[in-house]
């Protein structure tokens, strides 16, 4: 089906071609490239990937719609023991195969976006794999909790807002303890597994962590997965974006007055000033942002702030070692700190965070902008089949670079190839049936979410009845709090940063998350009504009355695992 993608080439240094000549880099074993300022900007876990698959000599967009199949098929089976009927589990699968986010603007370029969704939907399958083999072997056990320090490792490393799947990993993890704990007496040696089994994957992950940082260390001088995290650089970044603008702008972390404002009190901040104030940072404050609200401003937006500074940085010899990079934004940090110490500059208080202060602003813009990024969670309307451009960007070496790496076939460079490619996959028959597959499932899952949360409903109420009907609402509460987070943590950027409440790229997991917790609490709910009604009629005819069997006895039917 997803045959009818072709490789758009963005031929940009902070996305595709810096994940491309990463995965170059590591085919010939030279870790991620030489150092500069964009070569620890985002985690080794995607250019891992394309490395691999480059090597197999797999086409890449292949790759990851196969990588993405995969993971479903693993949700399935880890939910296999509790929900046995091949025909709800089959329909699980299918539902989530035909995801429309798969196939959507970043699903056509060399971009993290591709394996992603996959991965979340990793995470949530061997957590909650490992959740409903609680009462299997302590072999199964193991392996589970493994896998799942495998999905959490990947996702930490692609990615570096890992984190809004740590409340969904508490969750399972924890209700996983609690089910160990409770039979804990009654497997031998299995005494204080309620404590590590739901600590691997946990450790597995800093394990992971630590891993990269060691090579990042030995290759790059500097002890972190990703520098964006480098405490000195956030700390830097932090100090310039709590100071109080003159004038508030929304999606602009530090406006221009307020870069004045740090040049006079910060010598090392100064040294930026004919960068920032130059022809690098007017090509930043020329990208504007998608609402429009900086056009012709020459403010530099908060999407593309920290890298302007990094540029600036670069643009001061200080990358060429990562140390002299360190200790220049602690320098940053610690003369901009001082000041605003000192009274010479209004502040908010201090967060070592990338994220801009709150404002009270904030609260009526994220409610406002809620409401658009309900419409488009439930809707899909802008993961469109399509790549955001027909016409790849580059010479015909970059394009053929790109096409030798990926062994994949690029859009064309020029407009009238263009044309004729885009015209060719709207009209193929897989062409039409992404487009009507985007549709139905637009259609679909607003009156899918009413049932699913009548399904969460009744499984809530049924749960507490009996003591094995636990993992459904384990899941269930896991995938909506991961879910939840992750919108929460979308708007904030929104109203803060840049685009990102609505953006398919951003938004993607969630709306993944979205259906796979729709699917999921409607077909538990009909394995236990179907499972009820077994045990009711079997009741039955064994007691040859017409009393009715327990609702607790038909769920306790309905969780018991299978054999």
């Amino acid at each position: 089906m997803t045959s009818v993608q072709r490789l758009w080439i963005m031929n940009g240094p902070h996305d595709d071609l810096l994940f491309l000549n990463a995965a170059e880099s590591l085919k010939h074993f030279k870790w991620l490239g030489p150092y500069n300022e964009t070569t620890l900007i985002k985690g080794p876990g995607y250019p891992l990937f394309v490395a691999v698959v480059s090597v197999l000599h797999i086409p890449l967009l292949l790759a990851q719609q196969v990588y993405y199949a995969a993971t479903c098929l693993v949700f399935v089976v880890a939910i296999r023991p509790k929900l046995r009927s091949p025909w709800l589990l089959g329909l699980i699968y299918a539902f989530l195969l035909m995801n429309p986010v798969m196939v959507s603007v970043g699903n056509w370029m060399v971009l993290r976006e591709g394996i992603y969704p996959g991965q979340c939907v990793l995470v949530a399958a061997t957590l909650l794999g490992l959740l409903v083999r609680a009462d299997a072997s302590p072999r199964s056990r193991l392996c589970w909790a493994i896998a799942a320090g495998y999905a959490l490792s990947a996702v930490v490393i692609t990615r570096e807002e890992g984190a809004w799947l740590g409340p969904a990993a508490a969750i399972l993890l924890a209700w996983t303890a609690w089910k160990l704990w409770r039979r804990r007496r009654k497997e031998s040696g299995a005494r204080f597994e309620w404590v590590w089994i739901p600590a691997l994957p946990a450790g597995l992950t800093v394990g992971t962590i630590v891993i990269i940082s060691t090579i990042n260390l030995a290759v790059y001088g500097t002890f972190c997965v990703v520098e964006v995290k480098e405490p000195n650089f956030v700390a830097a970044i932090a100090a310039m974006q709590r100071v109080e603008p003159p004038h508030f702008r929304r999606l602009v972390p530090v406006t221009r007055e307020t870069r004045q404002e740090l040049y006079g009190v910060s010598p090392a901040f100064a040294r930026l000033k004919p960068i920032l104030e130059g022809p690098v940072g007017a090509q930043w404050a020329s990208f504007g942002d998608p609402y429009n609200e900086l056009h012709g401003s020459g403010e530099i937006g908060g999407a593309w702030w920290i890298w302007a500074v990094r540029q600036g940085v670069a643009g001061l010899g200080l990358y060429h070692h990562s140390a002299d990079a360190r200790a220049y934004y602690r320098q940053v940090a610690a003369e901009i700190n001082g000041a605003i110490e000192e009274g010479e500059l209004k502040a908010a208080p201090l967060h070592n965070t990338l994220a801009p202060p709150w404002r009270p602003e904030y609260a009526g813009l994220m409610r406002d902008h809620a409401a658009t990024q309900l419409r488009e969670l439930f809707t899909l309307r802008q993961h469109e089949p399509r790549p955001m451009s027909y016409q790849s960007r580059g010479t015909a070496p970059v394009i053929l670079h790109f096409e030798r790496a990926t062994h994949e076939r690029a859009l064309p460079g020029n407009a009238t190839e263009a044309t004729e490619a885009a015209n060719h996959i709207y009209a193929s028959t897989r062409g039409r049936i992404l487009w009507w597959l985007q549709g139905a499932y637009g259609r679909i899952l607003r009156p899918m979410g009413y049932a699913a949360v009548g399904a969460m409903i009744l499984m809530i109420v049924i749960a507490p009845l009996r003591r094995r009907s636990g993992w459904a609402i384990a899941g269930l509460l896991a995938i909506v709090a991961a879910t939840v987070v992750r919108c929460v943590l979308l708007l904030y950027i929104d109203v803060s940063s840049f685009y990102a409440a609505a953006d398919p790229r951003y938004l993607g997991p969630a709306e993944t998350f979205l259906m796979l917790g729709e699917i999921f609490a409607i077909t538990a709910a009909i394995s236990a009504t179907i499972e009820w009604w077994k045990a009711r009629r079997s009741a039955g005819d064994h007691s040859g009355s017409s009393t009715s069997a327990s609702l607790p006895t038909a769920i306790d039917a309905a969780s018991t695992p299978a054999s």
